[in-house]
Order: structure tokens, then C-alpha cells, then sequence
């Protein structure tokens, strides 16, 4: 199975993800993160930027040995080289080689899902780890656990479409250079337009930012069932 996702906020700056499916049990794949991080050459002291990721994912279905039993899986991320950024929301500090240094950072999740009527609730936590050159004695050297949660409710009037809603924490670097762990949440939508492919639009925000910092994202989806077509 493979899982195509494109989207672009109001910035006009991609984010996406490509994931393959290895059985009914394991998944590998691609995912395009937004990220602030210190910009010494910036305005405001930081910038907004996206970095690629790499996931591994295992994990066992709901229902898989007793029909009570929720879904798990655990998750492993870490970033791309460094030298890969996707965008930078200043053009100016692309020309400091300080600020086009990725955030080295990996993290593992574990989470577990279960479905009620129509309501699916993911629960879990995520292992952050993060550092940036050689300033090794701030925060986030030290894996860091936060707890990450999802709620997926569809109406048994539109069952086409899908709320979603989701909370998380992300590393993240102040204008003064100091590592902490910031919650990210988000609230949207999403309409099966066909049966293989699906729009999305998403609100997400993040800590220290007020509504008008939020991020409008619009997005479509694609699955792709790879044994159908061979």
C-alpha cells in the first residue's frame, strides 16, 4: 500500500508525506515537518523552516488477537541529512551557513488506538532528542518524553468525512538559542472525494503564538493499493 499526502500552507510552503506499507504490520516513509529555529540574521530572531524526516513504523492492528484488543505501534524518526531544507521563510538567512544547519533531532513514539462508534481516539507518548553543532549543554540533549494524543470522529450522517483533531510536542530553539519542547496541536477536516483519494483541510498552531500565527493547510491524499495493480 502506498500513501501519497501534498498540502501547502497560507505561506505557500509544501508539506507532505510518502509512506509504504510492508505487510499489514510495518511502514516506512517520508514526512515534510515545519519547524522555528534561531536566525541571527532574521527580524524576529527566528525563522520558520521545513525539514525532511524518515519514520519506521511497526505495530499490530485493533483487534488482532482478541477483539477487545486496541491497535499499537511504535514509531522511530529521525532527520534527513542536514543539507536538506525544504523551505526557509527568510531568504536572507539562507546566505549564513549557521542558519541552513538542520536540527539534528529523532525521536520515537509509541501509541495506541482504539474505535468506538465512529470515534477513534490515539493515545502515546514521544522520546524527543534534539542538539544542534556543537552546543551540546542545552535542553533536549537528554531525550525528553511528552505526551502525544489524536481524536478521529466520523458522523454516521457524512460518512465520507472525517474531524480531526491532534496534539503533540516538537523541539524547537528560541532567538536566544535555547532548546525546549513546544506543544503543536491541530483541528481539521477531511472528505474522501473518491475511494482512493481524500481532501484535507487543517488549522494548526503552535506554543507562543497567538491566533494569527496559525497555520492554514490545504492538502489532498492518495492510497494506492500496489498488489492490485501488479
Amino acid at each position: 500500500m502506498l500513501q501519497v499526502g501534498l498540502g501547502l500552507d497560507q505561506k505557500r510552503h509544501p508539506i507532505g508525506d510518502l509512506a509504504l506499507g510492508l505487510g499489514t504490520l510495518s511502514e516506512v516513509g517520508i514526512t515534510v515537518q515545519r519547524e522555528r529555529a534561531e536566525c541571527s540574521t532574521c527580524e524576529d530572531g527566528s525563522l520558520d523552516r521545513g525539514i525532511a524526516m524518515a519514520y519506521f513504523k511497526i505495530g499490530s492492528p485493533e483487534g488482532a488477537l482478541h477483539k477487545a484488543m486496541p491497535a499499537f505501534s511504535l514509531i522511530f524518526r529521525k532527520n534527513l541529512p542536514q543539507s536538506i531544507q525544504i523551505f526557509s521563510s527568510s531568504n536572507e538567512a539562507l546566505t549564513n551557513p549557521d542558519n541552513q544547519t538542520a536540527t539534528p533531532t529523532a525521536a520515537a513514539s509509541l501509541m495506541i488506538s482504539k474505535s468506538l462508534s465512529g470515534l477513534s481516539f490515539h493515545l502515546g507518548a514521544d522520546l524527543l532528542a534534539a542538539q544542534r553543532g556543537e552546543a551540546t549543554s542545552n535542553a533536549l540533549r537528554t531525550p525528553t518524553i511528552r505526551p502525544i494524543a489524536a481524536l478521529h470522529f466520523v458522523p454516521s450522517a457524512y460518512p465520507d468525512t472525517t474531524l480531526l483533531a491532534d496534539v503533540h510536542w516538537i523541539p524547537s530553539q528560541d532567538a536566544n538559542g535555547e532548546w525546549g519542547a513546544v506543544w503543536n496541536g491541530a483541528t481539521g477536516v477531511r472528505y474522501k472525494a473518491l475511494d482512493w483519494a481524500s481532501v484535507d483541510l487543517n488549522i494548526r498552531l503552535q506554543e507562543h503564538q497567538g491566533a494569527g500565527d496559525a497555520l492554514v493547510v490545504l492538502g489532498a491524499r492518495g492510497t494506492f493499493d500496489l498488489g492490485a495493480s501488479l
